[in-house]
Parts: C-alpha cells; structure tokens; sequence
C-alpha cells in the first residue's frame, strides 16, 4: 500500500488539531465583539436615517458586492486552501486579485450609471462610484489578511478587523450626526475597508514580486476563479430581493426593501458570527489533513458541534423575540421588519450550516461542486422570490402597501426553500463528498438542536406568561427572555459543551 509523501503525520496531525481547536475561541471571541459592536452602531444609525436610506444603499449593493465577490474572494481562499504555496505564486495571486478588483471597480461604476439611469435615481450613481473604492483597497488588502489566518495568527488578525470596524463605526456616526444622509452608510463601508487594507499591510509582512502571467494549468488559479464564481451566485441567492424588488415595485419599494434588508441584516448576523470567522481557521486545517481519515472527521465535526451551539438557539430565540429586538434597535419606524424578521430567523441556522459546508468543500479543492451547487440554489431561490412576492402580494390581506406584502411573501418563501429543502441536500452532498457518514454528522447535532428546541418552548411559554402579566416594555420582556433562554440552554447542552471541553483536553499535544 502505498503512502502519499504529502500526508501529514501523526504528530503533526496532533498539532494541528491542537491549533484549530485553540484558533477557533479566538477569532469567534473577535467576532462576538465585532457583533456587539455592530450593533450597537446599528441601533444609532436606524435612529439617525430613514428605511429610505438604507433602501437606497440596497438597491446599489448588489451592483457592488457581485463584481467584488467575483474578484476577490477566489484568490483569498486560495491562499488558504493550498498545502504550500512559492513566493511566485502568492504574488501571481495578489496580482490576479488586483486586476480583477480593478476590472470590478469599473463594472461598479457602469453598472451603477445604468442602474441611476433606468430607476431615475441620480444618486445611485455617486453612491456607486464611492463604494467601487471600497473594492479597490479590498482588493489590496485581502490577501495579506487570509497570509495572517494562513500562518496561524488568529489574534493579530481578529484585533485588525476589531480596530477597522472601531474607526468605521465612530466615523460614521459622527457623519450621521451632522449630516443624517445614506452618506453615514458608505462612510463606514469604506472606511472599515481602508483600515483592514493599511493595517494587514504592515502586519504581515509581505510584499509581492513583479507582476508575471498566470497558468491557468495551476490548481490554485483554476479553484481561486472557481470559488469566486460560487461565491458570486450564493450571495446571488442571498439577496435575489435586492435585485428583483427594484424591479418589482420600482422606487416606490425602497421603504420595504430598507425594511426587508435590515431585518435580513439581523437575522445574518449570528451567522457571520459563528461561522465566518471558522472561514480561515476550518479551511486551513482541514486543507493539510488526510481527507476520510478519524483525524479530518473529529476536526470537522468539532467546527460543526461549536457553530451549531449557537446557531440553533439564535434560530429558535430571535424567531420568538423578534419584535422585541426591532423595538429596541430600530425604534417605531422599523417596527414592520419585526414580521420579517420572524419569518427569517428560523433560516439561519440552515444558512450557517450550509456555510461549513462550503468551507468543508474549500478546504479540499472541490471548486466544480461548489459552482455547481450555487447555481441549483441560484436557480431555486430566483423562482421562490418570484413565487413568494406573487403570492405575498395578491393574497395576503391587511393595510400594507404592496410592496411589503410582496416583500413578507419573499421572506417566508426564503425560509422554506433553505431549511426545508436545500439544506439537507447540500449538507449530505458534501458529508458524502469528503467521506464522512451524513448520518454521524446529524446525530452530532442532535444535542444542541434537541436543547434549542426545549428552550424555544421555555422561552415561548413566558413571553405568554408575561403578556397575561401586562409586561408591554420591550426591554423588560427582552431581557426576561434571554435570561431564562440562556440559563434553560446552558443547562439542556450542559453535557455537549462538556464533552467539547473533555475533547480540547485530549487533543494538547504531549
């Protein structure tokens, strides 16, 4: 039987699992902050803008993140997914990446012309031109901060993005302060993004060669475009509205699009907290260990166990206290996301999953699978939305405009094609990919779903007690229910979180 000479051995399997397991408390740490910092820069800025303002950042997004997405995240990946990489091809990658963030800069900006042009909104355009910047120096910086995560500096890298989004944050603010516009919003965008670029700079250290031409006979370069594309249609089926609503109900949508988009935004955000920052770390470590062996199934199933201790409570507890959450952090004018809201919520853990998945899939070069996959969903989400703002819209009853009744029926339609029919799919697909059993990943889960659950039922059955008690205040109830959820939580996964604890105890290198 023969060996593969580039399989890691036993010891240096043990080292890094050691690793992972040590990098992944830190960047998660890192992001809770960025959360919590998010938003609370969120709950100023909804008082200090309209819905309108931030429909009108929506509609222009799409046409800043697809060219963006396209040309940098393949090369960032990369750099991660690769066992070894010369000083020739990283900076055939950086260079890769450069022009495309350039060619995707100018697609920014045509696209945004048109886009001002057709909805006869001028201001689309200047917001365009501004956000294509944004692209440029994420461009330039995206490399140098996946080298950090590639070299194991998990907390160099977690204080940079900590001390880019502090300066985004109180810039934007104090422009909103002054001048309340949709101008606050592209200030933090591009800021937080000139920060990461300087900042990753000058921590690691590393500086490109002369421009030279790229093979595309090399893996690194074939799954670098790969996963771009991937990454281009996901987010394609993650804001399919952003596109179609436009087109929907024109400029009269922006109120329910600023709507729709922000409780998209909360609803998001526990899944960027749990499972973007395992981005490097996942990818990384599972890249240099042996696909199908004991060693690559408890590490991957150690990434899924510790993101899906929180996916499935914030699933089930942002569903129940939805309203509470838009009362406290939107105020009165956004308390119509607050049904939106509701019906998002329980898709995050299916879209939190699916993103392991992905990462999974990365970490071993699948690149036609991942693009592949992302065009089924592509495909099944644009008829969904299409379905849902139909069905929203003509037989859904109630003083709501339109829009708003289309928009709730593309909300409840996103739901159900994630978790009811995509997830499951995907996940087998990719379990069965890699050579790990579907069957043991899902009994894995089973503790924390089967704990979530039992809090939702908790946790529902005090909101009723305290509506019958005449408890109106949205942050007496709020706080009433996190506190119980998470102590009824914590008690029900008490025996998961301790095997993940007996599990980091073994796993220290001797």
């Amino acid at each position: 039987m023969s060996v593969d000479p580039t399989s890691p051995t036993a010891a240096e399997e043990a080292t890094l699992a050691h690793a992972a397991r040590r990098g992944a408390p830190i960047v998660l740490a890192g992001h809770l902050i960025s959360q919590l910092m998010g938003l609370g820069t969120l709950g100023l800025l909804c008082r200090l803008l309209t819905p309108a303002d931030y429909g009108l950042l929506s509609a222009v997004l799409p046409a800043v993140m697809l060219p963006r997405m396209a040309a940098i995240l393949g090369p960032g990946i990369a750099v991660l997914q690769q066992p070894k990489l010369s000083q020739q091809q990283l900076s055939s990658l950086f260079w890769l990446q450069a022009a495309a963030g350039a060619v995707a800069a100018i697609a920014t900006t045509v696209i945004c012309w048109l886009l001002a042009i057709w909805s006869q909104q001028p201001p689309l355009f200047a917001l365009g031109v501004a956000l294509a910047g944004g692209t440029l120096l994420a461009a330039l910086g995206n490399q140098h901060q996946a080298l950090l995560e590639r070299n194991l500096r998990f907390g160099t890298g977690s204080a940079l993005r900590l001390v880019a989004q502090a300066v985004s944050c109180v810039a934007a603010i104090a422009y909103a302060w002054h001048w309340p516009d949709v101008w606050a919003l592209v200030v933090l965008h591009v800021a937080e993004l000139a920060v990461l670029w300087l900042g990753s700079w000058l921590l690691a250290g590393w500086w490109p060669d002369a421009p030279q031409r790229a093979s595309w006979r090399e893996s690194h370069v074939r799954f670098s475009a790969a996963y771009s594309v991937s990454s281009l249609l996901q987010f394609l089926s993650q804001n399919s509205e952003k596109l179609l609503l436009p087109i929907f109900a024109g400029a009269a949508g922006n109120h329910a699009l600023g709507l729709y988009s922000q409780a998209f935004g909360l609803m998001i955000k526990p899944v960027y907290l749990l499972t973007t920052p395992l981005a490097g770390v996942m990818i990384s470590s599972l890249a240099k260990s042996q696909p199908g062996s004991e060693n690559f199934t408890q590490l991957m199933l150690r990434f899924f166990r510790i993101s899906a201790l929180g996916l499935f409570p914030s699933a089930v507890g942002l569903t129940l206290v939805s309203s509470d959450v838009i009362a406290i952090v939107g105020g009165d004018q956004w308390q119509s996301s607050a049904l939106l809201l509701r019906w998002l919520a329980p898709s995050l853990a299916a879209i939190g999953l699916m993103n392991l998945g992905i990462y999974v899939l990365s970490s071993r070069g699948q690149g036609r699978p991942l693009v592949i996959a992302a065009s089924i969903l592509l495909i099944l989400t644009l008829q969904t939305t299409g379905i849902g703002y139909f069905f929203g819209q003509h037989f859904l009853t109630g003083n709501a405009d339109p829009a708003f009744r289309g928009t709730f029926g593309i909300a409840v339609g996103f739901t159900l094609l994630n978790t009811c029919i995509w997830c499951g799919a995907f996940l087998w697909f990719t379990f069965r990919s890699v050579g790990v059993r579907p069957l043991r990943v899902a009994l894995a889960l089973l503790p924390s779903l089967r704990a979530a659950l039992l809090m939702g039922l908790v946790v529902a059955g005090l909101r009723y007690y305290l509506r019958d008690l005449g408890v109106t205040s949205a942050a007496s109830s709020l706080a009433l229910s996190m506190a119980t959820g998470m102590i009824f939580y914590s008690l029900a996964a008490l025996p998961e979180i301790l095997s993940l604890l007996r599990d980091d105890a073994k796993s220290k290198p001797q």
